[in-house]
């Protein structure tokens, strides 16, 4: 059997109501016809019925791998199984509760892929989709455009939505070691794909990305307890600094603004959540790396002392 040219990698946790949609848009794709494509699926200990609705779609005559964990491995650890099982060139991303708008949309990104061999990665625009269906665009960038590699640690996790990923496979036998305890891999996989020429942007809306759906990180992180946040703020600010040492101290300035809107970003979760003691902590210690990166930070920072009044704020502006 020829090995595909595109690797089609789908996770999925208690999806049921999204993971048909997720599915019908990829087997639509129009590629079929004219290049291999595999699509993988691994659903991590669903506890509705994402298991059956995978297992009794009809795929047609795509080639499919059907992964069903014995045990739950967490969002990670079930994103970076599935990406080492690719064999294609390249590697497309749709998690169960996203789903593809344009069916030329793996088309678009191999062509623009094949005509810059230098660079491993190319995302587009996108949907970003609320629980109640309305559709806001991503990006107002309306042009081809090469993101630097800066632009996309410093934009992070959000700056390339994850269901427009495409990346060359080269990248992921290159991942390292700590790459499989970072608490969410779509950032970490962008910035070491996107090093040191960047990334292509493309501004055709080819993907809707579900916001705080069931089951999704942004959810996940909603729900988490004290000791929880601190546990993902310390891993992620670990992964931060491994990739600083790794890719030199020219892009010190973009890490530190990483590092600083990772932790203003936990410091607002605290807010919500009701920790005022651990918001303070968290935005002081953003401050102190790096100040006045964001309108948000300079916010919850000036109003670190008074978080019922941040917190009163926050919800009546947002």
């Amino acid at each position: 059997m020829s090995r595909p040219l595109v690797s089609v990698c789908v996770i999925s946790y208690n999806h049921e109501k999204y993971i048909e949609q997720c599915l019908h848009s990829i087997v639509e794709q129009k590629s079929f016809g004219s290049f291999d494509i595999e699509i993988i699926i691994s659903d991590d200990c669903s506890l509705d019925e994402t298991k059956n609705i995978i297992e009794g779609f009809d795929f047609g005559s795509a080639k499919v791998s059907i992964l069903n964990n014995e045990r739950n491995m967490g969002m990670q650890g079930n994103f970076f199984q599935v990406i080492n099982l690719a064999k294609g060139d390249y590697i497309a991303i749709c998690e169960g509760d996203d789903y593809w708008v344009d069916p030329r949309k793996l088309q678009k990104q191999f062509l623009a892929m094949e005509k810059r061999k230098d660079i491993n990665l190319c995302f587009t625009n996108a949907y970003h989709e609320s629980q109640n269906g309305v559709r806001n665009l991503g990006s107002r960038v309306k042009n081809e455009h090469i993101y630097s590699f800066d632009n996309v640690v410093i934009g992070g996790g959000g700056f390339c939505t994850t269901a427009t990923l495409f990346l060359r496979r080269n990248v992921i036998s290159n991942l390292p070691p700590w790459f499989a305890d970072a608490p969410v891999g779509d950032y970490y996989l962008q910035v070491i794909s996107a090093y040191n020429k960047g990334a292509i942007y493309l501004p055709d809306i080819t993907a809707s990305y579900r916001c705080m759906s069931s089951g999704s990180w942004s959810e996940r992180r909603r729900e988490k307890k004290e000791k929880e946040l601190f546990s993902e703020i310390n891993k992620n600010l670990h992964a931060i600094n491994q990739l600083s040492l790794t890719f030199g101290i020219q892009y010190r300035n973009a890490f530190e603004i990483a590092a600083a809107k990772e932790l203003y970003l936990v410091s607002l979760q605290f807010l919500l959540n009701g920790y005022p003691n651990q918001y303070r902590v968290l935005i002081e210690r953003s401050f102190s790396i790096k100040k006045g990166i964001s309108r948000l930070q300079v916010f919850l920072y000036f109003f670190r002392r008074a978080p019922r009044m941040a917190k009163l704020i926050f919800n009546f502006i947002k």
